[in-house]
């Protein structure tokens, strides 16, 4: 079976290459049932105002990535706003408390 943590750490990862954002942030909603990966990239040189929706794209598993996944980016203004309370993510993220997997150059 494979291992639904170590998989977040590596879709991260790939999500971090060398032509990433240098100040990109990344956190796992973590699917309590590990179904689904559920990643929210976070910087500076994506677009978004603090009211506007913050929307996810879906993926399907595959070999590489054994489990669904939903990747959603955020601007450093919205981040603020879901971090406050302000500003929700899509239908699906709720109950999940995020957990950073990536910061500037680290995978954790």
């Amino acid at each position: 079976m494979p291992n639904y943590k170590r998989t977040v750490r590596k879709l991260a990862r790939w999500h971090s290459t060398e032509h990433a954002a240098k100040d990109l942030v990344i956190y796992s909603y973590d699917d309590p049932e590990e179904k689904v990966i559920r990643l929210l990239e976070v910087s500076r040189v994506f677009p978004g105002e603090q009211n506007e929706d913050v929307w996810s794209m879906d993926f399907g598993a595959s070999p590489e990535v054994p489990f669904q996944s939903r990747v959603a980016l955020a601007s450093r203004k919205q981040w603020r706003a879901i971090s406050r309370g302000d500003l929700t993510l899509p239908k699906g993220w709720e109950g999940a408390a995020p957990r950073e997997v990536y910061h500037g150059g680290n995978t954790q």
